[in-house]
């Protein structure tokens, strides 16, 4: 079945007369698909040619990495206005592109845990379409776990750069301390968010001398243009 799909596809990218080759020479064919990305408009097209690859005896990692950056800028990650919650990792991945992902960022992703009393009603990257076309794929497997946490790097951008409104903003300790001496985060710069609330993850009896407002209305402050709100939870 992939193989009649991906005929389909060659045939609707452009190819000739597909009649006369053979399996081995549409697996080629798809092969080139990948260096004019562009013609893959859809995510499903995208899942086909995937689909050729990991039938492959020896996979083309550098191949299955271009499509997935291709089905990347085609996904959905937005979340409704005021819904937007980020992890630490893609918070720590967001402030420097150019960098290497924080270490938490997959993980912290695929554990999908319960979020805590006051962010239960927040949308994560994976509960977004784009999220959960991406979680199925053993992405470790198809082309290592490095290049897996650059996926999702990437797709954390997109995620970040499409809210909108109040995002919550999920830190331990040590961070949420840090942020609370308010430096710039590139947040800040993202054109539709509005307001950002930091709430602490994690033991709130590790705060020295925590204000009380911390644990209610929150601690408020003015942060490059931005509605800050810092918070924690009994």
């Amino acid at each position: 079945m992939p193989l009649d799909r991906m005929r389909h596809l060659l045939s609707r990218s452009g190819h000739g007369d597909l009649t006369r080759l053979d399996d081995y020479q549409v697996r080629h064919a798809a092969l080139r698909l990948v260096t004019s990305g562009a013609s893959l408009h859809t995510v499903s097209d995208i899942r086909t040619v995937i689909g050729i690859f990991v039938e492959s005896p020896f996979p083309d990692r550098i191949g299955l990495r271009q499509l997935f950056d291709r089905a990347i800028a085609l996904l959905d990650f937005r979340v409704d206005t005021d819904k937007g919650l980020v992890y630490a990792g893609q918070y720590k991945t967001y402030l420097d592109i150019y960098k290497p992902p924080d270490s938490r960022l997959t993980e912290e992703i695929r554990a999908a845990a319960p979020l805590p009393a006051g962010a239960a009603d927040k949308t994560t990257i994976a509960h977004t379409p784009g999220g959960r076309w991406l979680l199925p794929w053993n992405l470790p497997s198809l082309v290592g776990s490095q290049e897996e946490s650059a996926i999702w790097a990437r797709a954390t951008g997109r995620f970040i750069d499409a809210l909108k409104g109040e995002v919550q903003v999920l830190l331990p300790l040590a961070e949420f301390e840090e942020a609370m001496k308010g430096p710039w985060h590139p947040i800040y710069d993202t054109a539709g968010v509005k307001k950002v609330v930091y709430f602490l993850d994690g033991d709130w009896r590790r705060l020295l001398n925590p204000p009380k407002e911390l644990f209610g209305i929150g601690i408020a402050k003015k942060l490059f243009g931005r509605n800050v709100v810092f918070r924690a939870k009994k």
